[in-house]
């Protein structure tokens, strides 16, 4: 390892006064401590290589020494194992070009590879990593150009890899006996994905524009979700006049009483300073959103300026407002799309497909 590398960084973050520093020297600042990550996370590998060299036990030492989950500890392992099969990450690993997430990105791509291209994907990947290097790509970058290289080698524009992960979607629920919480864990495909976030945020938008319930915490990430949980029940409840009350087949006078009995209960959320809360607070949230809802709107937009198609192998960049790719062939022949281009000219897709000026 060049230690002689992380004494140049730790020098340059010395040297910088962050109180004082402008944006340029702050984003720098950042920067330079993202390179001596990197360092860290070779190190990082090659130690846990020779721990396990030195004990059967390696993982369990790992993560006490490291103060992490066993989890965390395996995932170590498994980049040492992307190192060794993948041997061009080692060196922008340790000047700090790449970090962990990039190994990650790529072992999470390999594996998505079909055998019979493997080994020319893997002849590819020095280059494309070598790139990446250069241009300090994010791992979402790093991603997107192994995925296009895997699509060139299908010849398919991506319709293998969009089957499988149609294939893989799936959504598993069970209830955590610790918290009594129900919770649910899913997977989509990205097209799907697109559309459950579009149908989110247009229900989140409809419900929380201008308040939101007195159950929402005041930590930011855990408001949007806190409200991207109810936006969902509102989805799936949106036809029950009574909101969160569903009541399954008995007769009608049972079931009018039942519902009148759950929507005026109340429930205090803990044991602290929190506020009672009704399930009616909820109900009318629910209440005050769109009873019905469409398709929601996709918008995508494609970046085909010459200096993008020129880094991106003649290939336009397209944000589908979130970080996924979609085949071409995989949108159905009647789903709208509205497609802002850079200039201003919007393409409307469907049947037929048009293009038209802002």
């Amino acid at each position: 390892m060049k230690f002689a590398l992380a004494d140049e960084i730790i020098d340059d973050l010395r040297r910088v006064q962050l109180a004082v520093a402008d944006q340029g020297a702050t984003v720098s600042y950042l920067a330079g401590l993202q390179r001596l990550r990197g360092f860290i996370d070779a190190l990082e590998v090659e130690a846990a290589r020779r721990l396990h060299e030195l004990t059967h036990a390696a993982p369990t030492e790992l993560a006490k020494a490291t103060q992490r989950h066993a989890r965390a500890a395996d995932r170590i392992y498994e980049r040492s194992a992307t190192l060794t099969a993948v041997p061009s990450l080692v060196a922008p690993l340790g000047s700090g070009d790449l970090q962990a997430a990039h190994v990650d990105t790529v072992s999470k791509v390999v594996r998505t590879i079909d055998a019979k291209h493997k080994d020319a994907f893997e002849a590819a990947l020095p280059d494309l990593i070598a790139e990446a290097a250069a241009a300090r790509a994010t791992p979402d970058d790093l991603a997107r150009a192994l995925n296009r290289t895997a699509r060139t080698l299908e010849n398919d524009d991506g319709m293998s890899r969009f089957t499988q992960q149609r294939r893989d979607t799936a959504l598993h629920t069970w209830t955590d006996k610790r918290s009594g919480m129900f919770r649910l864990s899913g997977r989509f495909d990205p097209l799907s994905g697109v559309v459950i976030h579009g149908h989110l945020q247009a229900m989140l938008a409809a419900l929380f524009a201008e308040r939101v319930p007195s159950t929402c915490p005041e930590h930011p990430a855990g408001k949007q979700d806190h409200l991207r949980a109810l936006a969902l029940l509102a989805l799936i409840m949106r036809q029950q006049s009574a909101g969160l009350t569903a009541v399954p087949n008995q007769p009608a006078a049972r079931r009018e009483r039942l519902r009148t009995n759950t929507t005026t209960s109340q429930i205090r959320m803990t044991a602290t300073a929190t506020p009672t809360v009704t399930l009616a607070e909820w109900s009318g949230f629910f209440r005050s959103g769109p009873s019905r809802f469409g398709r929601p709107e996709i918008v995508v937009v494609i970046d085909a300026r010459g200096e993008t198609l020129a880094a991106n192998h003649g290939a336009p960049v397209v944000d589908w407002g979130l970080p996924v790719e979609v085949p071409p062939r995989a949108l159905e022949p009647d789903r709208t799309l509205t497609i802002t281009f850079p200039d201003g000219n919007v393409l409307t897709t469907g049947p037929p497909v048009r293009r038209r000026a802002a």
